[in-house]
């Protein structure tokens, strides 16, 4: 408990956590999205899903360290418009997949 007060206490950090709150949800709420387009809509094999849990951690595995430290020697306030930015327009390529191999591209 101490240690929740110790970091809400620190401003830049909660303006931070608030911030990513919103992007978690919808990174959350895409999942939830494609996993139903996946099953209800397109029918895919379990298989696929396999497939999709793999093209979620790539990113993070590939691009991740070097955007770590590259996004640490720039200002975050632009950062955090650009990945929003980002996010929006890679939602709204999702849309427009007309298979699962390009909305696993895509991820």
């Amino acid at each position: 408990m101490k240690q929740m007060r110790l970091t809400l206490s620190n401003p830049p950090l909660r303006r931070l956590l608030l911030a990513q709150a919103p992007a978690d949800f919808a990174d959350w709420m895409d999942a939830v999205a494609i996993i139903a387009l996946l099953a209800y809509h397109w029918h895919v094999a379990p298989l696929i899903f396999a497939f999709l849990a793999v093209a979620f951690a790539l990113p993070y595995l590939i691009v991740g360290p070097a955007a770590g430290a590259l996004v640490d020697r720039m200002d975050v306030r632009r950062i955090l418009i650009l990945s929003n930015l980002g996010r929006g327009l890679a939602t709204l390529a999702l849309a427009f997949a007309p298979g699962w191999p390009s909305l696993l591209a895509l991820i």
